[in-house]
Parts: structure tokens; C-alpha cells; sequence
């Protein structure tokens, strides 16, 4: 999985450049969203994004600001401990067939 990130990433971002004095200054911010069904906690899916991230060692010029679960109840970050009710996914309307 963290060689499909690194290929991603390097897909969006130029390489990363240190500037003259020794700083690197990263200039993006890489978010990932993992929209899915199920209550508003971290699971093993939304993990595996983040040690994806962690381990992609694709050296351009952005910096992975978090994964998110996002479901019909609300959001989660995975690393920053936040959560809240909006914004969430919007239910999908129940099918009905007529006989």
C-alpha cells in the first residue's frame, strides 16, 4: 500500500526542495478521507492509510496532514484525537421497488 501512496503523492506534488539556509518548508499537505459506513472511531482500515503515508518515502513537496473517517454520523481524525457531527456523509435513500 505505501508504494501506491508514493506513486500518488508523487503524482500531485513536486519534488521537495531544501531552501539555502538548510530549512525544507514543505509547501502542501497531503489529506486523505476514508469515507465509509459504520460509527465515528479510527479502524484498522483508516491505520493502514496512516502507516501507508508513514512508510511511502515519496520526498515531495508535501507533508501528510492526517487521514479522516467520515461516515453518516460524523468525522474522526486518526493521530489528532478531534471528531464532530458535521460534516458527514449523507445517508443514501432506501430503494423501492414497486411489484
Amino acid at each position: 500500500m505505501s508504494g501506491l501512496v508514493r506513486q500518488a503523492a508523487e503524482g500531485l506534488a513536486a519534488p521537495h526542495t531544501w531552501q539555502a539556509d538548510g530549512r525544507g518548508g514543505y509547501r502542501g499537505l497531503f489529506v486523505t478521507l476514508v469515507c465509509r459506513k459504520g460509527r465515528v472511531v479510527d479502524t484498522r482500515h483508516e491505520w493502514d492509510w496512516t502507516l501507508a503515508w508513514r512508510y511511502s518515502n515519496h520526498f515531495r513537496d508535501g507533508f501528510d496532514a492526517g487521514v479522516y473517517a467520515v461516515t453518516p454520523h460524523g468525522w474522526t481524525g486518526v493521530l489528532d484525537m478531534r471528531s464532530g457531527v458535521q460534516p458527514r456523509l449523507r445517508a443514501r435513500p432506501a430503494l423501492s421497488i414497486a411489484t
